[in-house]
């Protein structure tokens, strides 16, 4: 793993990508610290990066759509599954490369709460803590963007469907208030759902048969407890899809509660994206 995340940290400053990564970062949350703190005066510093997380729509599609894709296209992963590395070893490598090259200039960051607090009284606590939500958010695009880009051998395809996907996720309230509270409107939702879920489960196993049997089976539960119960779907959508809105986990941290939950939730997201893009690339050994 070790030989792993420093072939990849090496690539991302061998080149140009981990200097734009973190100039463009840190440009973005210059322009918001001197809108917000310096221009108006606002002591809270998570403020600022709230603002902030747009910028992940951009960042993160860039510098994940090779992690994974590049390998499968040039075929030099077929030489990572007949070394000694494992798959998890891999991936962890990749991963932990990519949190590096976050984590570099979110440690510059770190000296923003340091300026409001020579110009007057702040929470450190409340800064720092937002300094953290940020982060994880961040880990957590990464890990997704690192997923995807292991479905395909195309760099521009990963790409695009990261931006897609961390698009739909930034505007999730937006598209939560769509949904009305009524059983129909959740109905609706979880079937577009399910559709999603057969389509990502044929992409990741190349089986048409096996998405198509999930697909109907799940349809067909749904089916069914919408003419038995319905009124369990009342209200069921928004709040599957505010469990579902990644940068409002930020919010009790920039308003200064450390909110454990939330926390774990971060962490767990991660992981399992993480986990998910092992399970990707270990199916390929076998093909």
């Amino acid at each position: 793993m070790l030989a792993i995340y420093k072939r990849e940290l090496k690539s991302y400053y061998s080149g140009f990508m981990g200097f734009v990564f973190a100039a463009f970062l840190l440009f973005i949350i210059g322009i918001y610290f001197t809108a917000y703190n310096l221009a108006q005066g606002y002591p809270h510093f998570g403020y600022a990066l709230s603002g902030v997380t747009f910028v992940f729509l951009v960042l993160v599609p860039i510098i994940t759509m090779r992690c994974m894709s590049e390998e499968r296209r040039s075929k030099t992963d077929q030489l990572i599954f007949t070394s000694p590395v494992s798959v998890t070893g891999m991936v962890l490598g990749k991963y932990f490369a990519l949190l590096t090259v976050f984590a570099l200039p979110m440690a510059i960051t770190c000296l923003y709460p340091l300026i409001l607090a020579s110009m007057g009284k702040i929470s450190y606590a409340m800064a720092y803590s937002s300094i953290l939500a940020f982060f994880l958010v961040g880990c957590v695009d990464l890990a997704v963007g690192m997923f995807i880009s292991s479905l395909t051998e195309s760099p521009v395809l990963a790409a695009v469907l990261t931006f897609v996907v961390l698009f739909a996720d930034y505007l999730i309230s937006g598209i939560a208030s769509f949904f009305s509270n009524e059983s129909t409107s959740s109905f609706l939702g979880f079937a577009l759902f399910v559709l999603a879920v057969a389509l990502l489960l044929f992409i990741m196993t190349k089986s048409l048969w096996l998405s198509v049997i999930v697909g109907v089976v799940l349809e067909a539960v749904l089916a069914v407890l919408y003419v038995t119960k319905a009124t369990i779907f009342t209200g069921t959508i928004q709040n599957v899809l505010g469990a579902l809105d990644v940068a409002a986990r930020m919010d009790d941290f920039i308003n200064g509660v450390f909110n454990t939950s939330n926390l774990v939730y971060l962490l767990s997201a991660a992981c399992l994206f993480v986990f998910f893009t092992i399970q990707s690339v270990e199916k390929r050994r076998w093909y």
